[in-house]
């Protein structure tokens, strides 16, 4: 595979929340049909604001890996999930969440 095809961890950030987006799809209509669906809602993102915040702390997260681990991929990455919301129990609680 070429340099120009390998995509950077940035970028396969925003592809991985980009298959999530879904502006315009009612997700109060999807949490009365969860039922049917087990977390429907939880695999979709209905919100700019959201997506942009997912956005940013998902690209800290790659950066930090990429700085420390040498990471290249997005699925590289996953095993250093925890350490890295480790890192960030002195921020506060709000930051935590995202």
């Amino acid at each position: 595979m070429s340099h120009k095809n390998k995509k950077s961890l940035v970028d396969q950030v925003k592809q991985a929340l980009d298959s999530k987006l879904a502006i315009g799809r009612s997700k109060h209509q999807d949490k009365l049909s969860e039922n049917e669906r087990k977390e429907i809602t939880s695999n979709y993102i209905y919100s700019w604001e959201t997506y942009h915040s997912y956005l940013k702390h998902g690209c800290y997260f790659v950066l930090w890996c990429k700085e420390k681990y040498r990471c290249k991929t997005l699925e590289q990455c996953r095993s250093h999930v925890d350490e890295w919301l480790e890192s960030r129990k002195a921020l506060s609680a709000s930051t935590q969440k995202l």
